[in-house]
């Protein structure tokens, strides 16, 4: 899988809400760092996500950009 279908697919999973789906394109030892306290794992970013989700049922992403950064940083395949 390359950049831009792992992204878009990771995307489309974001955008469905669809949990399971999302946590199989994180690492085993993922961590968020962002608005939060401390980083956080995978179970409780996924957590943070579903409530946003159900907060803002309507909201989604887009690609626009990002593929062209990740390009410039050489990223070009992923792991699967």
């Amino acid at each position: 899988m390359d950049t831009k279908e792992f992204a878009q697919s990771f995307t489309d999973a974001y955008n469905a809400g669809d949990t399971a789906q999302i946590a199989s394109h994180l690492v085993d030892d993922f961590k968020f760092s962002g608005p939060v306290p401390k980083p956080i794992g995978s179970k409780e970013w996924l957590g943070l996500h579903s409530i946003f989700k159900a907060a803002f049922p309507d909201i989604s992403y887009n690609l626009r950009g990002v593929i062209g950064m990740l390009t410039q940083l050489g990223l070009q395949t992923v792991r699967k």
